[in-house]
């Protein structure tokens, strides 16, 4: 009878004192041998001093190790160990140590220095040997590490974020990261706020071809919000086999999963196909109730956005669950979740009473807290839907707009000015002369959408301010890249107040409006005739595409 040990307990007794022909013994030591090399070749060579056909002590010992590590009750306890033992911790055991440190690291406020301290010395010792050992490191360690470090902020841990990113493509091109590390690893990333490009972005692209059916719900919603997250597009064919996994899949989404999925759809500006959406819907609906503040916030916001892309409203049956979970939960929203809500609402066309209630009542919470964006968002919303602020709700964004006005943008700017020229309602005059001040600062960084909107609002205010006006139309280059409602925007706008641009920008601007020509409506052209006889501009009025429009504009045509 021949046989040998397996170290497998009873069974491996068993297997053991099975009879066995020469042959089958011999192919058997052959596939053991080669199980045990594969394994230990992974590791560092600390747990690499070993016999073929068995473990050494010193494997033996590093797994020892490693079931103490796990079993680390608290953060000294785990700083002990890593220090006692800093010269015996192979790849495996340094991953495990960065997980347990991300487990047990002190979340209380005040927590002691002296704890933080031990945290930070283990650190340093399992970043060094995690350096060393970096080439050793599978798919498991790579993601547990990174997902550790994010877990405790990036503690001084950059150059082994780079090395692990390194590390983490080279495995991916091998095909040697499954799903879920996928997953994990796109999540720390995110997490830390790196970038995913050159080699890794590569390696991304391909591992989500390769491995995306087996990607669970958690893990693909998760990859999408990651990849939106650090702005990565990975490209029409990696996002059309994501969703198309998804697609599979919705059944299982949970809250968290839907609200991931829809946000990074909307961020990266992909819009799912119909059955896709349509599934989505009905699991939105179905289970509103679990969603949280912020993930219900990030679901209106990717509403909003995806229906102003697509052109398409909303299924009323969500919008409505969508907007009753809100009111539930609005009182938890920070001023961003505030000010995406009021500015989805509009989009959607959806002025819901209940919820518009809600978060004006939030608004005025959080006011002292709202960023230039937000207070830009907030306005404009409300002059889309007609609704009003009251005085006290006026009040308190108004003030807040001024003190941070010098941080809005040109965007920004735009919206505040159309928002009151919309609502014809006269801004106070601080904020009024700080808004106008911001544009002149930020003349030439001004958009040609925003110039446009900003003097379409001037007029609306009937506020004369020549300077104003006519800086708004340098460059030449802007004017020249208005899309056909700006040109009707920017001509009526200096009809109604009246004033001449230079030859320059005005030869600019009748360029531009007869290369629009074509994509002009009936009221555009009708604005853009009776605009240039306004300015005395008779010849090129009647020149080209707006030749027979003249008859029947003696009176100021309403415009957009």
């Amino acid at each position: 009878m021949s046989g040998r040990w397996h170290a497998d307990g009873a069974r491996g007794l068993l297997m053991a004192l099975r009879p066995e022909g020469k042959e089958e013994g011999r192919a058997r030591q052959v596939r053991s041998r080669r199980k045990e090399t594969a394994v230990v070749s992974s590791l560092h060579p600390v747990a690499r001093n070993y016999k073929q056909e068995r473990f050494t002590p010193g494997m033996q010992s590093a797994r020892s190790l490693n079931s103490k590590i796990r079993r680390s009750a608290s953060m000294a306890s785990l700083c002990s160990l890593v220090e006692d033992n800093r010269g015996e911790l192979n790849n495996v055991n340094v991953a495990t140590a960065f997980y347990m440190l991300a487990k047990l690291q002190p979340r209380r406020a005040g927590a002691g220095g002296e704890e933080r301290m031990e945290m930070q010395e283990s650190l340093a010792v399992l970043g060094s040997q995690a350096m060393e050992m970096i080439s050793f490191f599978d798919q498991q360690q790579v993601a547990n590490v990174l997902w550790s470090i994010a877990k405790m902020d990036r503690p001084a841990c950059d150059e082994l974020v780079v090395a692990l990113r390194r590390r983490a493509a080279v495995l991916m091109l091998r095909g040697e990261f499954a799903p879920q590390h996928v997953a994990n690893s796109l999540w720390a990333l995110a997490k830390l706020g790196e970038r995913i490009e050159g080699e890794l972005a590569r390696a991304v692209r391909t591992a989500m071809l390769k491995e995306v059916e087996g990607l669970s719900a958690q893990e693909t919603a998760t990859s999408m919000w990651a990849m939106a997250k650090v702005g990565f597009d990975p490209g029409e064919e990696v996002m059309r086999t994501l969703v198309g996994h998804a697609n599979e899949i919705v059944a299982s989404f949970n809250a968290q999963d839907v609200s991931n999925f829809l946000w990074a759809s909307a961020k990266l500006g992909y819009v799912p196909e119909e059955a896709t959406m349509v599934k989505l819907r009905r699991r939105t609906s179905k289970i509103a109730g679990d969603f949280s503040a912020q993930g219900i916030a990030n679901v209106l916001w990717a509403m909003g956005t995806l229906s102003s892309r697509t052109g398409r409203m909303a299924e009323e049956e969500m919008v409505r669950a969508v907007c009753a979970r809100a009111c539930e939960v609005c009182e938890q929203f920070n001023g961003q979740a505030v000010a995406n809500s009021f500015w989805s609402l509009a989009k959607l066309g959806a002025a819901n009473q209940q919820l518009v209630v809600g978060l004006t009542r939030r608004m005025m919470e959080v006011a002292d807290s709202l960023k230039a964006q937000e207070l830009s968002n907030i306005l404009w919303a409300h002059a889309r839907l007609g609704l009003t602020f009251g005085e006290e709700g006026l009040l308190l964004l108004t003030r807040r707009a001024s003190r941070v006005s010098h941080l809005f943008n040109g965007q920004n700017v735009a919206n505040a000015l159309w928002a009151f020229a919309k609502s014809g309602r006269t801004p106070c005059p601080q904020l009024y002369r700080q808004l106008k001040d911001r544009a002149l600062q930020l003349e030439e960084e001004l958009r040609p959408q925003e110039a446009s909107s900003m003097l379409w609002s001037l007029a609306k205010l009937k506020d004369r301010d020549e300077t104003l006006v006519l800086r708004l139309l340098r460059p030449p280059r802007r004017i020249a890249s208005l899309n056909a409602q700006g040109v009707a925007n920017v001509l009526w706008a200096l009809a109604a107040l009246e004033v001449k641009p230079e030859e320059e920008a005005m030869a600019t601007l009748m360029a531009r409006a007869e290369a629009m020509a074509p994509h002009l409506n009936d009221q555009a052209t009708a604005v853009c005739v009776w605009s240039l006889e306004k300015l005395g501009e008779k010849k090129r009025a009647f020149s080209l595409a707006f030749g027979g429009r003249r008859e029947g504009l003696r009176e100021m045509p309403e415009v957009m």
